[in-house]
Order: structure tokens, then C-alpha cells, then sequence
């Protein structure tokens, strides 16, 4: 297919990032799981040991934690340990191994999503965290369409939808998005031009209505 929309989402914890992805899932779109279909697979198929790796990494972290973390991988953001351990596998280990497997072909773990991809048109990728993911479908698709879109929140309308899914107070909260905050977050809002910056401080119908009005045509 030479036609390809890929969609990248991005956007601090309770931005409404899942609300949007499903959006563009009701509309015919593939949605691609970073955690879900890339990270798990991989953490439950390598022969390397995972728990090894990560204590070189993060010496202090524990073997619960770390058991915890792979087991749960859908709440994985939700913890300090967790996001660490996220964010330790996305950037150091999956390109580790992806350069033993691909002779460095391609930089990040999006390769390893490229059998999905191939299959479909319009392709949405919700909670990306670098620019390298957008180069690698821009060196594996070079006539692709890509469409970046921030989601913003204001910082008290977020705590409380955290509040509400997790039963976390402000305190807990602020701490365990202090290090995505700080890094990938400030990383990716620095390098990365957006096509679309929407505001969602309301409702999930005026997001969707906000989605919208977005071009998506190739």
C-alpha cells in the first residue's frame, strides 16, 4: 500500500491519548499498542534475561518490582519504578536488540511492529515517546502520510481523572509523572513540530468533535 496514515498521539498520563486512539479505531484505523503488541511480546519471547539486564541498569530495583512490572505492563506508567522500567526497555534494551537482529537497519522497536503495519492503510500509535519512532516509519514508508497530534490537559483536570481510574492522591501522582515530565516528555515536545495541539479539558464527546475536524486524507 503507498498510501499509508500513520497517526502518532502523545501526550502526559490522563490527556485523553486512549479516548483519542479510539477514535480513529471506530474510524477504521489499526491501533498499534506499544506496551500491548510490541514491548510484551518481546519481554516474553527473549532469550536474554530480562531481570539481568535491568539490574545493570537500575541497580536498586527489585525482583517483585520487576516481575510485577513485566506481569501488569498495562499499568506499567503508573509507578516510578515502572516508567523507569518502560522507558529503560524502549531506549536502551529494544534497539540493543534490534541492532543484533537488523544489522541497525532501522533504530527502534517500530521495526518490530512492521508485519502489522504492512497489512494496513490507516494506522494510529497512541503514547509515542521519541522522534526515532516517526523516522523509522519514515524510512520504512517514505510516501506515507504521518500526522503528529499533541493532547494537552490542564495539570488538576488530569489529577483528577488519575484520581478517579487509579485511587492515587495529587502527591503520588505528581511523583510518578515527575520522570516522564522531565524526559521523554520535554524531549518530545522540543523535537517535534505538531501538526495538531488540541486542548481536552472538557468532555470525551468535545474531543471527539475536536478529532474531527482533523485532515486525514493521503
Amino acid at each position: 500500500m503507498n498510501n499509508k496514515i500513520f497517526v502518532f498521539i502523545a501526550g502526559l498520563p490522563a490527556s485523553g491519548k486512549d479516548t483519542a486512539a479510539n477514535f480513529f479505531l471506530e474510524n477504521n484505523y489499526f491501533l498499534m499498542s506499544y506496551s500491548k503488541d510490541i514491548l510484551k511480546p518481546i519481554i516474553e519471547n527473549t532469550k536474554k534475561s530480562l531481570t539481568y539486564y535491568l539490574k545493570q541498569t537500575i541497580p536498586n530495583v527489585s525482583e517483585n518490582e520487576i516481575n510485577y512490572a513485566i506481569n501488569h505492563i498495562e499499568h506499567l506508567k503508573q509507578t516510578q519504578t515502572g516508567r523507569e522500567l518502560y522507558i529503560t526497555v524502549g531506549a536502551v534494551y529494544l534497539p540493543e536488540l534490534i541492532s543484533k537482529l537488523t544489522q541497525n537497519k532501522y533504530k527502534h522497536f517500530n521495526l518490530f511492529a512492521t508485519l502489522e503495519y504492512d497489512k494496513h492503510e490507516k494506522i494510529v500509535i497512541a503514547g509515542f515517546r521519541m522522534k526515532e519512532e516517526i523516522e523509522t516509519i519514515q524510512t520504512k514508508y517514505p510516501n506515507a502520510k504521518i500526522i503528529t497530534i499533541l493532547l494537552k490537559s490542564d495539570d488538576n483536570i488530569r489529577y483528577q481523572r488519575i484520581k478517579q481510574r487509579d485511587n492515587l492522591d495529587k502527591k503520588t501522582i505528581i511523583e510518578n509523572e515527575k520522570y516522564e515530565r522531565e524526559t521523554t516528555y520535554q524531549k518530545i515536545i522540543k523535537n517535534i513540530k505538531f501538526d495538531y495541539i488540541i486542548e481536552n479539558n472538557s468532555n470525551e464527546k468535545e474531543l471527539k468533535t475536536k478529532l474531527k475536524s482533523i485532515k486525514l486524507g493521503a
